[in-house]
């Protein structure tokens, strides 16, 4: 049975549609599919690749800074009590006026079982506000390792301008040389 033109036309349209569908399903849509699975996989390969990389920086950076800091207990107790004073007696002016005075310093040891250990110190004092301000410059520039835990400022009464603060800071060190438990001998 012979095909007229039309129909002969027809059909080639037909089959050129069902060879796209068939070319679309089995190889471009996977392929594209596949494609884009492997961008993303390379995306979060290189992304995994930059946080290892920054971890590896970070836990190097904090091996230098550990072993930066004392290694015992009193002799950070004494850095910290003695760089709080210090500040307290930066902020005073060239006439000895204006800057703050510490009524108290507490150093207490928080109690931790871990290699790197806290010690907090609790001051109150009075004095100026630009005393204040320069005492709290001193401590946020400080060399050593310092972190406010609490701070509350006040107005000593409503007639004066003699500002008070009750802070509580903390400094870290380090615990080297822990003792084994020694097995008793039977």
């Amino acid at each position: 049975m012979a095909m007229a033109k039309r129909e002969r036309l027809l059909a080639w349209a037909v089959g050129g549609v069902v060879a796209l569908y068939l070319a679309d399903t089995v190889v471009v849509s996977p392929y594209f599919e596949q494609r884009s699975e492997l961008a993303r996989l390379r995306a979060k390969e290189t992304e995994d690749a930059h946080n290892l990389f920054l971890a590896r920086r970070l836990e190097t950076n904090m091996k230098a800074r550990v072993q930066l800091l004392p290694t015992d207990a009193e002799g950070a107790e004494q850095q910290i009590v003695g760089a709080v004073k210090e500040w307290a007696d930066k902020s005073k002016d060239q006439n000895d006026r204006l800057g703050l005075t510490l009524s108290s310093v507490k150093p207490e040891r928080v109690e931790s079982k871990k290699p790197v250990r806290e010690i907090r110190v609790t001051a109150s004092g009075t004095g100026s506000a630009d005393g204040i301000v320069k005492f709290l410059f001193n401590l946020q520039s400080s060399k050593i390792p310092v972190r406010i835990v609490k701070l509350t400022l006040g107005v000593r009464n409503e007639n004066s301008e003699e500002r008070t603060i009750n802070l509580t800071i903390s400094t870290l060190y380090t615990v080297t040389g822990t003792p084994k438990k020694v097995a008793d001998a039977k």
